[in-house]
């Protein structure tokens, strides 16, 4: 049931994605089947949270698999509830994906998928830790690149470098890149963590003072090397 209910989800939205409104009735992930169908897999829900109250009475609770189906199923019918009354149900929609999460009750009773969910569960602590450390990081390089690289980009600025016909006129984020402290930890993380256009934003800046490739350097030490290389193993 819950692998149909599931299966509808991901039929309905690529049906919503290819209309042009997918809030009009005109669109097909608005008919009346899906609508339906919808109800009636929430419906069965009901049910199966009723009588798993009615069976296990005041202890129904003390299991958290049981606290966690009746969230579910409470947060699902608000959601079908509210639809009638806000304007834009685009935001309620994507909580449907919620009902697919009770897979996970199914799929700890296997021991192969219970030890990696928990084993996944047990890293989040781990990785949450390792995500503060690295913005730590990216914002105390940054501090200094906001200081000390971006009037060197400026000057690349008033030099027409990025201008339309210079050398870096693909690049429309390149002036802004190192203004801010933000900017400078977004273009870090595009750059050094997912590896994209690195020699776009820094080589102008090396070809035009020497001296910025040690802290380009010195930022991928301590973030790729010594920070981030840790944490893969």
């Amino acid at each position: 049931m819950i692998a149909l209910n599931t299966a509808l989800v991901v039929v309905e939205s690529d049906t919503r994605a290819s209309c042009a409104d997918p809030d009009a009735d005109s669109c097909p992930a608005n008919a009346m089947l899906y609508k339906f169908a919808n109800y009636v897999f929430l419906s069965i829900y009901c049910v199966e949270l009723c009588v798993g109250v009615y069976v296990y009475r005041e202890t129904f609770l003390k299991n958290p698999w049981n606290r966690f189906d009746a969230v579910v199923v409470i947060v699902s019918i608000v959601t079908e509830m509210l639809k009638g009354v806000l304007p834009s149900v685009s935001f309620l929609r994507t909580l449907r994906v919620i009902r697919m999460m009770k897979l996970a009750r199914i799929l700890t009773s296997i021991r192969e998928l219970y030890l990696i969910i928990f084993g996944f569960v047990g890293a989040i602590k781990g990785v949450f830790w390792a995500s503060m450390l690295m913005f730590m990081l990216l914002s105390f390089w940054s501090i200094f690149v906001v200081e000390l690289l971006h009037p060197v980009n400026k000057t690349l600025v008033q030099e027409g470098f990025y201008a339309e016909g210079g050398d870096g006129a693909t690049c429309t984020r390149c002036p802004e890149a190192y203004a801010t402290v933000m900017k400078t930890n977004l273009t870090f993380l595009q750059t050094i963590i997912m590896g994209d256009s690195w020699g776009m934003y820094s080589v102008p800046l090396i070809e035009k003072e020497w001296w910025t490739v040690f802290i380009f350097v010195g930022v991928i030490a301590t973030v790729v090397f010594a920070a981030a290389n840790p944490c893969y193993q």
